[in-house]
């Protein structure tokens, strides 16, 4: 028997959507550096993808989300923001990946 795809709620689309967009740059991250990218080519991609999208995500489903309940896992996902965001503010003021 195939397993069935989860139902989202309608509210959580975007999101979920987001985080296809997320998995699909990571996947470009590693294939650029894979292939040799000039990291400061690979850094601008991580930082304009920071800007446009990324941290509009992590505002949303910290405000949205993780102020709701409680739980371990939300406290992983905060921890998680948190050094992705240190990741990036590095990268920013470094201006490359090296």
């Amino acid at each position: 028997m195939r397993n069935q795809p989860i139902k989202r709620s309608k509210s959580l689309m975007m999101l979920s959507k987001e985080h296809h967009y997320g998995l699909l740059t990571s996947w470009k991250i590693r294939r650029g550096i894979a292939l040799k990218t000039e990291p400061k080519r690979i850094a601008d991609f991580v930082i304009n993808f920071w800007e446009s999208h990324l941290n509009a995500h992590f505002i949303a489903e910290e405000e949205i989300l993780f102020n709701t309940t409680n739980h371990i896992l939300i406290d992983i996902a905060l921890e998680q923001h948190s050094k992705l965001r240190i990741l990036i503010n590095t990268i920013s003021e470094e201006g490359n990946l090296t």
